[in-house]
């Protein structure tokens, strides 16, 4: 969020994490990315920036984020990240 820092909300829906990040300025602005927490990776699911159909990605195509730190979030756009487990893995259970 542009002017404050980005809010990680978890689900109670299912294993992961939404980050929101809105940019309401005229100017491009760099937003720092939290790292995910757990095993989780941040994967891009909606980014009104890019071209129509290509903003909004549906569940399983969703862009991973390769060690993002910061994200530049075009004028007056939003960008939707998801914090999920990688497929494959699993939890261990406590002995």
């Amino acid at each position: 969020m542009t002017g404050g820092r980005p809010t990680e909300v978890v689900s109670a829906a299912g294993d992961y994490t939404l980050l929101i990040i809105l940019n309401a300025d005229q100017r491009r602005q760099p937003e720092q990315i939290p790292p995910a927490d757990g095993a989780r990776r941040r994967h891009r699911v909606f980014d009104t920036s890019l071209a129509c159909g290509l903003d909004g990605l549906d569940v399983g195509a969703e862009s991973l984020l390769v060690a993002a730190e910061y994200c530049l979030v075009n004028p007056c756009r939003t960008v939707v990240l998801l914090g999920k487990q990688p497929r494959g893995w699993r939890q261990r259970s406590s002995p």
